[in-house]
């Protein structure tokens, strides 16, 4: 069986999301966390939950 097959994504909306995927870290925990978004001219929408972090720090640098 070949991986492609184990995918419940079609490969090339997988290809497409794979793409677009970001790492957001910290520099005071040394931590972070690789998140997906799709950006269109006028949004950017984030497809990953991002409840990781409740420490202010995180929210005032994104």
């Amino acid at each position: 069986m070949d991986v492609v097959d184990l995918s419940t994504v079609d490969p090339q909306v997988q290809l497409k999301m794979w793409k677009s995927v970001v790492r957001i870290s910290s520099e005071v925990e040394c931590s972070g966390k690789a998140v997906v978004v799709d950006q269109t001219s006028t949004h950017l929408y984030l497809l990953t939950n991002s409840y990781m972090w409740v420490d202010e720090t995180f929210t005032d640098h994104l």
